[in-house]
């Protein structure tokens, strides 16, 4: 729109909704600044290390903090607005009625004084068709133009259209993502192997550089293809469980984000937000650096297996990284974690007191049992486990009262007893 206004003899601007408006602070670097980068690379790498960081610690307001919109985003507009529109009514126009960052957040210094120029017109109201004349707006009023520029928006939820992606058993993308695209960091989906896709579901941002998380999931990428050249393997395809785990995270963690405010571009028509990552662009890099590959399966062809065509061989991902990383963490649990927290006793002495006390409830229950003279084709009794399946008509009080003796018994040698009863239509208090 800025550039177009001068050049124009009158420019209508249809505008759906308002949008928050921020600076842009991009100047050209002179050529002494670009002399002195090219002489000492650690200036330009310490210039874009800064505004990394600038940007990167905006993710407290989008996705942890949303308070602080008001004060980063909300107060810098509305100093800009009042500067740039001296026009209160088009202000009020200009003027978004969502919270903060809900939808996309603008970055221009020209916009909004763009709007108040002469030849520029701001229509609110909705469209109702377009002629040859120009554009009829709902109130019945024709906007006459010679050129009609489309600036619509996005169907950023529509991954992949419109190509077509089938997987195992015939099933295509299109199904699987049918109640909401989702992938694992953004990259893999169940049942479709070998395939990555980039600047996939929940991977776009609100803060920070998009080419950064591409740059993260392409090194994971090559550490998949790594670790399928070491294991010999043909396929990899991400686990289900550790898809949903991580997908589900991600809806929860989004639920505490500005993007929760309203409808936008971000969210599809069932309410879901397949777009955005909840998170800093240092975390996500952190996931797709140090995340264990244990979350894919490899495997290949198994040749040996004749009569079944589709048998494969799985195969373990053979890292050195994952190696060091299970052994130490090994290494922690038995030097450590069992110490604090674990049994006082080793194991086998553990099992021959846990046998030996099993062995004398056992034979207690027995003798309760017995001296009840239910039929025995009712009861069960094995050392280390006593399940009793009585008759309806007297088996509840036999189990009751054998139950009880196994509690004096266990009490008798200072042991801790867990009873579960499921209660049923013959005894609903059980």
């Amino acid at each position: 729109v800025p550039a177009i206004a001068p050049r124009v003899a009158q420019l209508s601007v249809f505008q759906r909704s308002a949008a928050y408006v921020l600076p842009r602070p991009d100047r050209p670097y002179s050529a002494a600044e670009q002399d002195a980068m090219r002489r000492q690379p650690w200036r330009m790498r310490l210039r874009r290390l800064g505004i990394y960081l600038h940007y990167e610690s905006q993710a407290l307001a989008f996705t942890r903090f949303k308070g602080l919109m008001r004060w980063a985003v909300g107060v810098p507009f509305q100093r800009l607005l009042k500067r740039q529109v001296p026009d209160a009514a088009l202000r009020q126009r200009l003027t978004p009625d969502y919270p903060i960052g809900c939808k996309r957040i603008l970055l221009s210094s020209t916009y909004l004084a763009t709007m108040a120029r002469p030849n520029v017109a701001l229509v609110t109201e909705g469209i109702r068709r377009i002629t040859p004349a120009g554009v009829e707006t709902v109130d019945g009023r024709l906007h006459p133009a010679d050129v009609l520029v489309y600036g619509t928006g996005f169907a950023a939820t529509e991954f992949l259209a419109p190509m077509r992606i089938t997987g195992r058993d015939g099933r295509t993308l299109d199904d699987a993502w049918r109640e909401g695209a989702a992938a694992y960091l953004g990259l893999t989906v169940p049942g479709f192997p070998n395939l990555f896709t980039l600047y996939g579901p929940n991977t776009n941002l609100g803060h920070n550089s998009i080419v950064y998380m591409l740059e993260s999931q392409i090194a994971h990428v090559m550490r998949c293809r790594r670790a399928m050249q070491q294991a010999g393997a043909t396929a990899l395809e991400v686990d289900p469980g550790r898809f949903g785990r991580f997908n589900r995270w991600v809806q929860r963690r989004l639920t505490a984000t500005v993007w929760n405010g309203c409808r936008s571009w971000y969210i599809d028509a069932r309410g879901h937000n397949p777009t955005n990552w909840p998170g800093f662009t240092l975390s996500f890099r952190a996931w797709t650096r140090w995340s264990s590959l244990s979350a894919y399966r490899l495997s290949r062809p198994l040749a040996e297996a004749p009569g079944l065509p589709d048998a494969v061989e799985l195969r373990e991902p053979a890292s050195r990284t994952e190696a060091l990383v299970a052994a130490g963490l090994r290494s922690l649990l038995r030097h450590s974690f069992r110490l604090l927290v674990g049994p006082p006793l080793n194991a086998p002495l553990q099992r021959g007191l846990a046998a030996a006390d099993a062995l004398s409830v056992a034979e207690t229950i027995r003798a309760k049992v017995e001296r009840w003279s239910l039929d025995q084709t009712g009861v069960t009794i094995s050392v280390g486990v006593a399940s009793l399946t009585p008759k309806p008509s007297s088996g509840w009080t036999v189990l009751i009262e054998a139950a009880d003796h196994a509690l004096y018994a266990a009490k008798e040698r200072g042991r801790n007893v867990c009873v579960l009863a499921a209660p049923g239509k013959d005894l609903p208090q059980a």
